[in-house]
């Protein structure tokens, strides 16, 4: 194992000198207004202010409640819109708030079929960004480093590429490689291909999670993958570094500690869900790997607490500590000046 393992320095992820110019990011937000307000203006004044544009997809039940979420939206961050994806698909559900988590999903939720929908409204917009991720409210998302990491990849807005948290298990109905609900990031070539099948997809009142449809749930990552491997495209698995570090982390900051990999196993982790059948990306350099998530992270996720988000972004920005991040680690942003991915 030791011979697997990188030395300390220079190039010990194993990302490649960046080329070229960054990459262009939209943030898309699918949103319920209002029950989501205060989500929204703790993201627009927090890591959305890196985005290149940021979208809010709404399902409104009217044209009144769509154009008092324009005004109050559109106006938190220069150049915020706000797309009300129910004027262009009248059949599909309404926004609720008693659908939401923070009212104990009472209702049906409409949120597959937003996830998918988004995609395929902007599939259909000129001078599309590069990349496209799309952010729940309750996640955090650092652009800054998620360009650094499709730069060090050399990845390619124009290959069909789709990046996130890699699932290897999850539900008693897969194996298949999908992502949680947090950030899950399309190339604009995927988008572009994505939205017509999209358009295509039959609608149907109950998800089966057997095909791609439109149909209400709160899976959107399964929906997503699914209709994404129906047009041949499946996730990019070299989401860690040489090390076997994380770049897209399905769980709280704060909670990095409980989700060591040396803890997956037995009854030591609350959600080993995360870890489990991961042993090949972690187990290799085990022994002399003091940390599981990159000090570049590109996502966190779970804040049903908006305002914890804050947290996360000042500690990213190096004005507050992680109180239940592994002692020594300290995770950052990348730099914009930065022409190296060694920073």
């Amino acid at each position: 194992m030791g011979s697997y393992c990188p030395p300390e320095g220079d190039h010990l992820e194993g990302l490649r000198e960046p080329q070229g110019e960054a990459s262009s990011v939209l943030c898309a937000i699918p949103l319920v207004w209002p029950g989501e307000e205060r989500a929204a203006t703790v993201i627009a004044g927090t890591y959305a202010t890196a985005c290149d544009r940021l979208v809010f997809f709404l399902a409104s039940p009217d044209a009144a409640t769509a154009a008092e979420a324009r005004r109050v939206l559109g106006g938190l961050l220069p150049g915020a819109s706000v797309v009300d994806l129910a004027a262009e698909w009248p059949a599909m559900l309404r926004d609720r708030a008693e659908a939401l988590a923070a009212h104990g999903r009472q209702g049906v939720s409409g949120a597959n079929q937003k996830d998918l929908l988004l995609f395929a409204h902007l599939a259909s917009e000129a001078n599309l960004e590069d990349w496209i991720c799309r952010v729940e409210t309750d996640s955090y998302f650092a652009p800054a480093n998620f360009r650094r990491f499709v730069r060090g990849r050399q990845l390619s807005p124009e290959e069909d590429v789709y990046l996130g948290s890699l699932a290897y298990w999850h539900l008693h109905f897969e194996p298949r490689m999908v992502f949680n609900e947090q950030v899950q990031c399309l190339s604009r070539a995927a988008t572009l291909r994505l939205g017509p099948a999209v358009r295509r997809a039959p609608w149907a009142e109950t998800a089966s999670y057997a095909r791609c449809e439109v149909a209400p749930g709160h899976r959107g990552d399964i929906m997503l993958g699914l209709c994404l491997a129906e047009v041949g495209i499946v996730p990019f698995a070299d989401v860690a570094d040489r090390w076997g570090r994380e770049y897209f982390l399905n769980y709280r900051m704060e909670d990095m500690a409980l989700h060591a990999p040396y803890k997956a196993y037995g009854d030591l982790m609350p959600d080993p869900r995360h870890i489990e059948s991961k042993a090949h990306i972690f187990m290799p350099c085990l022994a002399s790997n003091q940390f599981w998530a990159s000090p570049y992270p590109i996502s966190f996720h779970d804040y049903k607490d908006a305002d914890r988000l804050r947290h996360v972004h000042k500690v990213m920005l190096g004005q507050a500590s992680c109180s239940g991040c592994p002692a020594g680690y300290e995770a950052k942003l990348a730099r914009k000046e930065s022409r190296s991915v060694s920073d």
